[in-house]
């Protein structure tokens, strides 16, 4: 593997929608997994493209991992999942949270601003099938009133964060999360079996809540929005 990088050392977890062989799970090292937090869910969501008995739909979540070490255990996990034909088709989607727990009204500002500069940047750095998903909308659908709203000085953190999401969850970055788990969920990635994909879209989405909680891009927003 190349050499990787991860400015952001804070958590993050990965769900990966996929249909998988159901032997898998009466494989001794599924025990393993399960023991170091990894777990499942079934989604109804998820087609069985592959009309067969033997392979099951299901959406793989790992625990919190952080850094380096985190993507290692990760890369071991899906050489795991790769010996029983994890696979995928255009119903599957990639969902990574980031640990925001530490966010303070203006990092969610900052970071509402920066979603609003990447939207259309970010839609073309995912397959078209996930560009005009129910699961994970675009949010061209913010609304303008909503947008001065998140860039208001003095708004709170639970007024950006309805404007945001105020058609729930299902949005490119779905920030509603912070409120269970103390996470921003990026939600947009079609779900993908090459690993290297996976963990490029892993530090590019943990990057950008590292940014906002660094530096202020509310400013750049407006500047965005007059053009």
């Amino acid at each position: 593997m190349r050499k990787i990088e991860i400015i952001n050392q804070k958590r993050f977890g990965v769900e990966i929608e996929c249909l998988i062989r159901k032997i898998i799970f009466s494989d001794i090292e599924w025990k393993y997994w399960q023991g170091m937090g990894f777990s499942i869910e079934e989604d109804g969501s998820i087609r069985n493209s592959k009309n067969l008995d033997n392979f099951k739909p299901i959406e793989f979540q790992t625990p919190p991992l952080s850094g380096l070490e985190g993507i290692k255990i990760l890369s071991k996990f899906f050489e795991f999942l790769k010996r029983y034909d994890i696979s995928v088709n255009k119903s599957c989607g990639l969902h990574i949270h980031h640990d925001c727990n530490d966010f303070q009204t203006e990092n969610f500002r900052s970071l509402l601003s920066l979603l609003i500069v990447l939207n259309y940047s970010i839609r073309y750095l995912v397959k078209k099938h996930r560009r005009n998903n129910s699961y994970c909308k675009f949010n061209n659908i913010v609304k303008e009133e909503h947008i001065s709203e998140i860039l208001r000085e003095n708004s709170s953190i639970e007024c950006m964060l309805h404007c945001w999401n105020y058609q729930g969850k299902y949005t490119w970055v779905n920030i509603n999360s912070f409120w269970e788990y103390g996470t921003v969920e990026f939600r947009c990635h079609e779900a993908t079996t090459n690993l290297l994909s996976i963990i490029n879209w892993i530090i590019l989405t943990s990057n950008i809540v590292y940014a906002a909680q660094n530096y202020d891009y509310s400013k750049l927003a407006e500047k965005f929005l007059m053009r």
